[in-house]
């Protein structure tokens, strides 16, 4: 008797690890882009063509990612496609502050980079740019937009160069707007979903207060295609610094 509850527990503990196991398996996969395996050569092209966008871009900013990420970025030759992919979205999931899934449908899921608000630190008047990372299952080739219910307004055009480094934290807004919320959409990059599997965008934010405040971000089809499904949102706490003195 006491030999077959002794095969009962290890049978359920067999089968609790393996469910364990199973979890950190499908997350892992889903941090991954959805590639056909036969198209894995054209899909690391596609990516490889973003990262140069992405590198200039953020040279350009003045936000530009450190050197051993740059190297390991230029993905050699020899190494085979999948790895290539996987290495690239290693480095660049680091500056990703947000995670958007397209699937077939054009229907959105949302969630953070990280769940850990210290990773989303910011500086009052100071712009911060992250990375959004867009698993584009269904190829959509629409414009993709962004807007938040405590950003304050800002024009549709993208940002002039020369106005990207500090915002004006004393232009007139109340508490339940805080912060100020751009794509970066000057050449290369732009705000159209290109098609590709996967593919990263710019995001720069920019607070008007101090302290620890939450945001709700909201993402998009947009030229008119806004329509349950297609767009959807995330929350955020985001610890904020007062700006240096001048």
């Amino acid at each position: 008797m006491k030999g077959r509850r002794h095969l009962k527990w290890m049978l359920a503990l067999g089968t609790a690890i393996f469910g364990v196991l199973a979890v950190h398996a499908q997350s892992s996969r889903a941090a991954m882009p959805m590639v056909d395996a036969r198209d894995t050569k054209a899909a690391r092209q596609r990516l490889e063509e973003n990262v140069a966008q992405l590198l200039r871009a953020l040279g350009d900013l003045g936000s530009a990612i450190p050197e051993d990420d740059r190297v390991r970025l230029n993905v050699g030759a020899g190494v085979p496609d999948d790895e290539a992919i996987g290495t690239i979205q290693e480095v660049l999931d680091r500056y990703a502050l947000l995670m958007v899934h397209i699937d077939d449908e054009a229907w959105f899921k949302i969630s953070p980079a990280s769940p850990d608000p210290n990773s989303r630190r910011l500086v009052q008047s100071q712009w911060k740019t992250y990375l959004v990372k867009v698993n584009n299952e269904g190829r959509i080739t629409s414009p993709l937009e962004v807007r938040s219910p405590q950003a304050l307004p800002m024009e549709a055009r993208g940002p002039s160069l020369e106005q990207s480094s500090v915002c004006d934290a004393n232009q007139p807004h109340d508490w339940s707007q805080w912060l100020l919320l751009r794509l970066f959409t000057q050449p290369p990059m732009q705000t159209t979903l290109s098609g590709r599997e996967l593919e990263y965008f710019i995001l720069q934010l920019c607070s008007l207060d101090t302290g620890i405040r939450a945001a709700e971000i909201v993402f998009y089809l947009g030229g008119g295609q806004v329509s349950q499904g297609h767009y959807a949102d995330t929350h955020m706490l985001f610890y904020i610094e007062k700006a240096p003195a001048p």
